[in-house]
């Protein structure tokens, strides 16, 4: 006969006894306990880390809607203390104030950024294109030329960017624009 924790009297079945349950199953009770436990401090623990995860991007993006409603606004000084206030990395913190400048129309001032940054050796292609096309529009053709220069330079060791070979055909097609006009002296 299998003992189900009933005590029998007499021929006479009791109800069940709660202590011989939890005696004989205690085990098994404390697994499943410890079981529930963890899966609860995992989940909480995981959307933490993603959460810690998410952050940085989620920063960013709300950090360039907030940059484009100051810009819009013409706030360029709330930009910049945002920027400034941001978790960016310096280089990061550079050239979204360039970014800020150019639509403030202050395309002397980030054109200082961009030559700071390129004195840092902290320059990326991108950032080289819009200095040399800032620079040609303000007739400085020599450092159009230079930032046209620096652009190729980028994207010649970018070698995962597939439109790599078209960008440094137009780079080197600006530079003849440049020096065909007479202002490669400038």
């Amino acid at each position: 006969m299998v003992d189900v924790g009933l005590k029998e009297d007499n021929g006479v079945t009791n109800k069940p006894d709660k202590t011989s349950f939890f005696r004989k199953n205690s085990l098994y009770i404390v697994i499943v306990v410890l079981v529930i436990i963890g899966a609860f401090s995992l989940f909480v623990f995981n959307n933490k880390t993603e959460k810690k995860q998410q952050n940085p991007s989620d920063n960013k993006v709300q950090l360039e809607d907030e940059l484009n409603s100051l810009n819009n606004a013409g706030k360029t000084s709330e930009a910049e203390m945002a920027i400034n206030n941001s978790k960016l990395s310096d280089t990061q913190k550079q050239i979204y104030l360039a970014s800020v400048y150019i639509n403030a129309d202050q395309p002397i001032k980030a054109i200082e950024i961009y030559k700071a940054l390129d004195k840092k050796n902290q320059l990326n292609q991108a950032a080289a294109e819009n200095a040399a096309e800032l620079s040609y529009g303000l007739n400085n053709s020599q450092d159009a030329i230079y930032f046209y220069e620096k652009a190729i330079s980028l994207a010649e060791k970018n070698t995962t960017n597939p439109v790599r070979k078209a960008e440094i055909v137009a780079y080197q097609q600006s530079i003849s624009d440049i020096k065909a006009s007479g202002k490669a002296n400038q």
